[in-house]
């Protein structure tokens, strides 16, 4: 039986994830499926799945990004009554799938460029994605602690190739203490920057 909020964290808590819930419920998302990350990683917090919320909240943002530069990019398509503009949405989608050169530092710089995008937020979204999607995303469980724990780090750098790499326990305190300003990180970006 799973537990609620309030069995799983301290009252502060639970208001500061009631407070996230809210704010990606009224998020303004690019078309795509955004939206369906928005709404899982609305339910992952309720339930209080912390490392689920924060994979979500970096794919999504990834997503928006993706998002932002297709509808710039299918707004120069003209429509009519067949929508040929969403079956162009779907060849670019693939096409910008296909460029492996096109990665997500790329396509935020560009957007900064052309001005849909904050210079400021441009950054701390590359930052995330190299400290967090990244990490996470491909079980690199000890460059994740590593980057988000600084008596990890503290400790390394005394006891240097002595130290272990990691534990599931720090990692899990690492997930405990990050997961919220990471996930607030996200959702201030995507308020700033989304259409």
């Amino acid at each position: 039986m799973p537990r609620t909020l309030k069995q799983q964290f301290a009252p502060e808590k639970v208001e500061e994830i009631h407070a996230l819930i809210r704010r990606i419920d009224r998020l303004s998302l690019p078309g795509g499926s955004s939206r369906y990350y928005a709404v899982e990683l609305s339910d992952c917090l309720q339930a209080g799945l912390l490392l689920a919320s924060v994979h979500l909240a970096a794919s999504l943002l990834e997503l928006v990004v993706r998002g932002i530069v297709l509808e710039r990019a299918g707004s120069a398509f003209p429509s009519g009554p067949r929508n040929p503009s969403d079956l162009a949405r779907g060849s670019l989608e693939h096409r910008m799938e296909e460029m492996r050169n096109l990665g997500f530092a790329k396509m935020v710089d560009h957007l900064v460029e052309v001005g849909l995008f904050d210079s400021e937020d441009g950054q701390l979204a590359k930052a995330l994605y190299r400290t967090v999607r990244i990490p996470l995303h491909h079980g690199l469980v000890g460059r994740f602690v590593k980057q988000h724990d600084p008596i990890y780090n503290t400790l390394e750098e005394f006891f240097g190739a002595f130290w272990p790499t990691t534990t599931s326990g720090n990692f899990e305190e690492v997930i405990e203490d990050s997961a919220l300003p990471i996930l607030d990180t996200v959702v201030g970006i995507l308020e700033r920057n989304s259409t």
